[in-house]
């Protein structure tokens, strides 16, 4: 009888650490790192970025604690992962809508006073990275800092990689679309600044450029001003993304052409559904680049766009079918992923080609449920 105690004891502690193995975080805390010309405040003893501009002449560091929700479908936060700062949370943040991105809650923003210790710590999380590869989102227009960095995550999540959010002053308000226009214009000797010490301190090979709507212009202004400077070899970067570009279509295609020298992989993703950029082609008056009128309604609308205005140098990606946001905008994060790094659409998911006269585009689509790609 004696025996047996001590046997049982043991029996019982393997399954307390089977069970505790076995745990499944119902959502993961992830760092973003981010650079911003927000001007910091402090509210309520908590570091905020809002929306005034920077009042000093120096953009601030640092990396937001951003939540992700997560389930037993996740890949599991060890390994690689873990290396790079992601960490199990016991927050539940609700359950996540089948095809839909992860729900995503920043809550606290951590700086880093020095530039130098910065982008150490941001080198060494790209080198723990499986890919040793860093993503560079820049956000568009009516977004919050917070709101941003969710984004941000989000992409983290598919990328498994380094996310470096780059965010700008956004008024965060539907009616102050000028005010945004300013100040992502006001923004961009910063983010050329920053894509300089990207090129400086990771290595352009390793990164991934993404922008979003009206951050795409911070994107075109600093890689033809990049390709100038080099005299159209800068060095490359692995892969350049423009999703829903709120860029004017006819300025986007004359630039183009110095763009497509800063990656050999080149990306703009497009959407008929689009109803922001519906919106601001009624107030500049002419197509945006991140949309197609597929089916024009107005007596002046050239028929020529419905198709998609494609830029030099870029494959476009209509990704209509599959956005199942409610305003056609939503960021395909996924296939942005997957589509960047190979060339090939994300799992569940097929690539379309499109050819109509002289324009041709690919577009996405959802397989059916028991047809699958393996990578």
């Amino acid at each position: 009888m004696n025996c047996i105690i001590p046997v049982l004891i043991l029996l019982s502690a393997s399954i307390t650490n089977a069970q505790a193995s076995e745990w499944i975080p119902p959502s993961v805390d992830v760092p973003v790192y981010y650079v911003t010309n927000r001007q910091p405040e402090t509210v309520k003893d908590k570091l905020i970025y809002g929306k005034k501009r920077r009042y000093h002449n120096v953009c601030s560091y640092g990396v937001e604690r951003t939540l992700l929700s997560h389930s037993a479908a996740d890949q599991k936060v060890e390994g690689a992962l873990w290396d790079m700062g992601w960490r199990g949370s016991n927050v539940r943040l609700g359950k996540t809508k089948p095809n839909t991105a992860p729900l995503a809650k920043a809550i606290e923003s951590q700086p880093i006073a020095s530039k130098r210790e910065f982008f150490a710590r941001l080198k060494a999380a790209t080198e723990l990275s499986p890919s040793k590869q860093l993503v560079v989102f820049v956000h568009g227009f009516n977004n919050s800092f917070e709101s941003a960095a969710e984004s941000a995550a989000r992409l983290e999540a598919s990328f498994k990689s380094p996310v470096l959010l780059f965010s700008w002053p956004s008024q965060h308000e539907t009616l102050k679309y000028t005010s945004d226009e300013c100040n992502v214009e006001w923004s961009w000797p910063d983010f050329r600044i920053l894509l300089r010490d990207l090129d400086e301190y990771i290595g352009a090979e390793n990164i991934i450029l993404v922008g979003h709507s009206m951050g795409n212009r911070l994107v075109m202004w600093s890689t033809v001003s990049r390709a100038d400077l080099a005299n159209n070899k800068p060095p490359k970067l692995k892969s350049l993304v423009l999703s829903s570009p709120d860029i004017d279509a006819g300025t986007l295609r004359a630039w183009s052409a110095l763009m497509r020298t800063n990656s050999d992989s080149n990306w703009v993703f497009i959407s008929h559904k689009d109803i922001p950029l519906r919106l601001s082609r009624g107030i500049h008056g002419q197509q945006r680049a991140g949309g197609i009128q597929k089916y024009p309604k107005a007596h002046d609308v050239d028929l020529e766009w419905k198709y998609p205005d494609i830029p030099y140098g870029f494959k476009s990606i209509d990704f209509s079918n599959v956005d199942n946001g409610p305003l056609g905008h939503s960021i395909p994060y996924p296939n942005i992923e997957s589509i960047s790094r190979e060339g090939l659409p994300a799992e569940g998911f097929d690539l379309k080609e499109v050819t109509v006269g002289n324009h041709q585009w690919h577009e996405l689509h959802r397989k059916p449920a028991s047809k699958t790609r393996t990578k």
